[in-house]
């Protein structure tokens, strides 16, 4: 995940890259300033993308459980 600061010292996701995680083999996205909105069918990965996101700034999925890192 790449991470910039804005000119107000804000952080902001540029990018992310999936690699075999959940429903994405390989699945990378560019975020540009704004808002982005994730849209496709269930079952599609949108809900991965968030739980990628998650756990990249936070080591634990969305519902709070802390992945174990062996």
């Amino acid at each position: 995940m790449k991470i910039l600061r804005n000119s107000r010292g804000a952080k902001m996701i540029r990018s992310i890259e999936l690699v075999d995680f959940l429903a994405h083999s390989n699945t990378k996205l560019e975020f540009d300033s704004g808002a982005t909105v994730f849209v496709g069918d269930n079952g599609a990965g949108k809900s991965s993308i968030i739980d990628a996101i998650i756990f990249s700034l936070f080591g634990e999925s969305r519902f709070g459980k802390k992945i174990r890192k062996d």
